[in-house]
């Protein structure tokens, strides 16, 4: 399977680097009538913030259909959609401006229509309501930005399909999901079923783990990696960063699994060679520390708003509010929605790094 490595300075020109990434694993075909184009859209920052798909990277993509007389539905929910974050997240990303810039059809998967689907083979979920236009679609274009996280080490394409299922459903398999294992198995019993035909990373800028920012800062990494398949595209853009592969847990359970390929011997790489494209000094989860199951979560008073969304957003009800938010540890599964929905930089995940 044919992963392809393209540098990438800026977004100003990322559409020709795009085109390139995407003609260096074989092109885009263009016998299929609905597309919808997956980004990750978790929480309303700028773009610039990283945490996001960059509205440009969406744009490109956007433009390259267009160029083909295909119109795409742009799709996606993000990290607390129950209160209305999803379409916050899309305008202040910019990513509704450029939706309706080019004439894109927007999809906000807290509004949309969800049906219940069973998964084949599936380890965890035995079915799942899924948004209507992942079902819709006949060719799914998966756009993940590379980052790390504290739930799963790293996230790109296995992960970003997390946000195509419906967002009270994904609260509750956090609730039922009783460790690591169990969460990583949802998350590929998810991308099993969406299986994107076509995965472009956006690693122009990408979310290194921070002391300071519970969900990472933003860091210039000047690259864009496309591949038919999202678990080879995972394996290629964990080890740029630094990670054996095979650590990954969401990359290793797919492998395991066979969702695509079996074996890493399966992948070609196109484009730049890894040895001259890896960043040395990304800050990253460590993996020893990732598999101990001990709390690791911290409150920076001084940052806290006192917004009262993480517990809101809290699947097991760990957090009250006093007036801080308290953090109840017999309850907390390690699920990080809190971390997650702290747009303050409150919350503050305590790994230790990885030099």
């Amino acid at each position: 399977m044919k992963v392809s490595i393209v540098k990438c300075n800026d977004y100003k020109n990322c559409k020709e680097k795009i085109e390139k990434a995407i003609d260096l694993i074989g092109g885009l075909e263009n016998n299929f009538e609905k597309v919808l184009i997956k980004p990750n859209v978790v929480l309303p920052v700028d773009s610039e913030n990283g945490l996001n798909t960059h509205h440009l990277f969406v744009k490109a993509v956007i433009e390259i259909l267009k160029e083909r007389d295909i119109v795409p539905m742009v799709g996606d929910s993000s990290i607390g959609a129950s209160y209305d974050s999803t379409e916050k997240s899309f305008k202040k990303s910019g990513i509704k401006d450029v939706i309706k810039e080019t004439g894109a059809v927007y999809r906000n998967f807290e509004k949309e229509k969800f049906v219940l689907k069973k998964i084949p083979g599936a380890k965890f979920i035995g079915e799942v309501e899924f948004a209507e236009a992942v079902l819709e679609a006949d060719f799914i274009i998966n756009l993940p930005k590379l980052k790390v996280h504290p739930l799963t080490l790293y996230t790109g394409a296995i992960k970003n399909c997390f946000g195509c299922i419906k967002p009270k459903n994904r609260f509750k398999l956090h609730l039922k999901s009783k460790n690591k294992v169990d969460f990583i198995n949802i998350l590929v019993d998810i991308f099993s079923f969406v299986k994107p035909q076509l995965n472009i990373m956006d690693g122009v800028t990408a979310i290194e783990t921070s002391k300071d920012f519970c969900h990472g800062k933003s860091k210039k990494v000047g690259l864009m990696l496309a591949s038919r398949d999202g678990v080879s595209l995972d394996f290629v853009a964990s080890k740029i960063i630094g990670y054996n592969p095979i650590d990954i847990p969401t990359t290793k359970n797919a492998l395991e699994r066979k969702i695509s390929i079996s074996s890493p011997a399966e992948i070609e790489i196109v484009g730049e060679k890894i040895k001259n494209v890896s960043v040395n000094d990304f800050q990253k989860y460590s993996v020893n520390d990732f598999w101990k199951l001990n709390t690791l979560l911290t409150l920076n008073k001084d940052n806290c708003k006192r917004c009262e969304l993480c517990k809101r957003n809290c699947p097991t009800n760990a957090i009250s509010m006093d007036p801080y938010p308290k953090f109840d540890f017999r309850k907390c599964n390690l699920c990080y929605c809190c971390l997650e929905t702290c747009i303050n930089n409150a919350i503050i995940p305590s790994h230790k790094f990885v030099p």
